[in-house]
């Protein structure tokens, strides 16, 4: 999800959260990065293939330059002899899978990618406290532990901060039963002392008549 456009990724991080389904999605998301570009060590045929679809199309009789094969399986205006497209391609895909991804310098692109986790578990961090930091609280913990080093600190400083938080709400439920309680109270005594002073004007009228 991150390596094939890591830029469409962080711009639209709060959408990949939405989408979700599950917040136990996002934990397995968190929980199979690595630092390394995916679509260089897992999966390199995907974008070879792309590489190598687009250097043929420009070759010509590999794609490139009018028909290939004619009506009765000649070649065609192109130049191509009858060759087959696609066994070039692949033969270029084969070329390029074995020479290996290079570098702006010139280098063999092993892959590897230094700061890779710790960039996604920030953008989503960030897209989670603005979503829905509360269902997504399980994540949250996960972007610290999975972060390089692991930010066992922060995690605790969480966790305090939603114990604190739970202990707020539970004195400020208590404290509106308290309340309502105290009230029923009022409202049953001052029922009451009407009542008694209702009765008494009445009996104290007896005697002068």
């Amino acid at each position: 999800l991150y390596d094939f456009d890591p830029a469409a990724f962080d711009a639209h991080a709060h959408d990949f959260l939405r989408a979700l389904r599950h917040p136990a999605h996002l934990n397995l998301f968190l929980a199979e990065l690595k630092d390394e570009d995916v679509t260089r060590t897992e999966y390199p045929t995907t974008t070879t293939a792309v590489a190598a679809t687009a250097a043929t199309a420009g070759r010509p009789g590999e794609g490139g330059g009018g028909s290939l094969v004619g009506p009765a399986g000649l070649g065609g205006g192109g130049g191509g002899g009858g060759r087959d497209p696609h066994g070039a391609q692949r033969a270029l895909q084969r070329e390029m899978l074995a020479a290996g991804p290079r570098q702006a310098d010139g280098t063999v692109d092993t892959g590897a990618r230094p700061g890779k986790i710790n960039h996604v578990c920030a953008v989503v961090r960030a897209a989670i406290e603005a979503v829905a930091p509360r269902r997504f609280l399980l994540s949250t913990l996960t972007t610290y532990v999975r972060q390089v080093p692991s930010g066992l600190r922060e995690v605790l400083v969480v966790l305090k901060d939603l114990h604190v938080r739970d202990l707020k709400r539970q004195r400020e439920q208590q404290q509106q039963k308290d309340a309502a309680l105290l009230l029923g109270k009022v409202s049953a005594a001052a029922a009451a002392g009407s009542d008694g002073g209702g009765g008494g004007g009445g009996g104290g009228g007896t005697p002068g008549k």
